[in-house]
């Protein structure tokens, strides 16, 4: 390392303690903000599913509300975030791959694999019931 600065109080490497795992994280860590922060700005706005049209998803910055027909109880937003693991035990998510990004909701203690891709959304994830995964998809409204 050099500088162009006089000599005076230069730091030599022997000042310098270096612990290259905590960097690495770092790095790592700044790299998924930003990937979640792109996501989460893609996510913006109303969304409706495309095999059945009265169920729709509301993006507003990082709160989320599901509107689905038939429900008695008043849907709400409800905070979300994107991460790369699902801190929950949940039983809807079955061989997820490495590179696989969920939408995380602790108030509801949920996790679904996410995918955007223009104006296309697509939650997936395993289905107890019948035993087999499933994918949502959704179309942007706005």
């Amino acid at each position: 390392l050099f500088s162009c600065k006089n000599n005076e109080g230069d730091v030599t490497l022997e000042d310098i303690e270096v612990n290259e795992s905590d960097t690495a994280r770092e790095i790592n860590n700044d790299n998924g903000v930003i990937y979640s922060d792109s996501i989460i700005k893609n996510l913006q706005g109303k969304w409706k599913e495309t095999e059945y049209p009265f169920r729709e998803a509301h993006f507003e910055n990082t709160k989320v509300k599901f509107i689905e027909e038939g429900v008695a109880e008043e849907t709400v937003f409800r905070e979300y975030t994107i991460s790369k693991d699902c801190p929950f035990e949940v039983n809807n998510i079955k061989n997820a791959g490495g590179d696989d990004i969920f939408l995380v909701i602790a108030e509801t203690s949920t996790c679904e694999i996410i995918n955007v891709s223009g104006d296309t959304l697509t939650l997936a994830g395993f289905n107890v019931s019948s035993n087999s995964d499933y994918h949502i998809i959704y179309k942007k409204l706005e």
